[in-house]
């Protein structure tokens, strides 16, 4: 009888035991499942989020080039009529953005009016200094050449036919607004913002805002 009562405990507590195995084995598989679809996920986020960035990018290059295309067809018909020279550097520069950069700090020193004035002259000084340096194409369109990225910009390289040579220029663009805008160009190795800030900054030290305001007017009337 002993014996008899000693197998019943002996089968009663091997119940607990399965059921708690079974429970194990559960959890262990639910585990395995949460595990396995994360590697899953992640897998398929590293490797199609770079597609997918590759192919923005992609399409940012292409309408950067046309862009960069378009600014070029356009200033050459423009050719010396610096009012239409001037509505095409509108409608390709970030002009806020050339603003930011040429005047830093300098900014401060302008009054409301001052600065209005600054920025209602910058764009004509842009276009009479296009044309000044690359005016003489006789009608002869220039052409993109290559189109990089740099430090999330995109720098497109064109080659404008000038007076007696042709110029490379890199364009840097950035999108804003969901558009790509020119925010500098570089010819010679000189970057036009470095050069304008460097002027621009000195002018406004030696005779203020209104003497810098006076030296674009005189510059584009020339």
């Amino acid at each position: 009888m002993v014996g008899s009562y000693q197998l019943i405990d002996q089968q009663g507590d091997s119940m607990p035991s399965l059921k708690a195995l079974a429970v194990g084995v559960e959890k262990t598989n639910r585990k395995t499942f949460a595990t396995l679809f994360f590697a899953a996920v992640l897998t398929v986020f590293y490797i199609f989020l770079p597609l997918v960035k590759a192919h923005a990018q992609g399409a940012e290059d292409v309408a950067s080039q046309k862009q960069v295309q378009s600014l070029l067809s356009e200033a050459n018909k423009a050719g010396g009529d610096l009012g239409a020279l001037s509505n095409v550097v509108v409608r390709h520069f970030a002009i806020g953005t050339w603003v930011n950069a040429i005047l830093g700090k300098e900014a401060k020193k302008f009054s409301a009016s001052e600065l209005a004035e600054f920025k209602r002259l910058f764009p004509s000084y842009i276009a009479k200094q296009y044309f000044k340096q690359f005016g003489g194409s006789n009608g002869v369109l220039g052409e993109v050449t290559e189109t990089r990225n740099v430090r999330g910009d995109i720098l497109v390289t064109s080659r404008i036919p000038g007076s007696g040579r042709t110029f490379t220029v890199d364009w840097r663009l950035r999108i804003i607004g969901g558009k790509p805008r020119v925010i500098d160009y570089t010819t010679g190795g000189i970057s036009a913002v470095v050069l304008r800030r460097s002027e621009f900054q000195s002018k406004i030290k030696q005779s203020g805002p209104s003497g810098l305001n006076d030296f674009l007017r005189t510059f584009i009337s020339s």
